[in-house]
């Protein structure tokens, strides 16, 4: 593989993701608007879930930060790069 063909293969995994993103809006599942119902009356709003949801918005901000970064470094060919993709790629799997 040439440094032409990782950068379109690059580039297409982005444009898929996207488009995934773009029909996930578009056709949204009921199942998961009935399970979303079902567990916010189980669990109705309180501090410790506040905190919880404001720490996950955090996580999920500096992955995707991570993720546009090694994407970019990727891009560049930069050796810090794969260690980013492979970091944000592992933590943001629990969040």
């Amino acid at each position: 593989m040439n440094k032409n063909q990782f950068r379109l293969f690059l580039f297409s995994s982005v444009v898929f993701a996207i488009l995934a993103l773009v029909v996930n809006f578009w056709f949204p599942s009921q199942n998961v608007d009935v399970v979303n119902d079902f567990i916010i009356e189980l669990e109705m709003a309180s501090p410790e879930q506040y905190f919880s949801d404001m720490l996950l918005l955090v996580i999920g901000v500096l992955m995707s930060v991570a993720v546009v970064a090694s994407y970019a470094g990727l891009l560049f060919f930069k050796s810090w790069a794969r260690h980013l993709y492979v970091a944000s790629f592992v933590l943001a799997l629990p969040s």
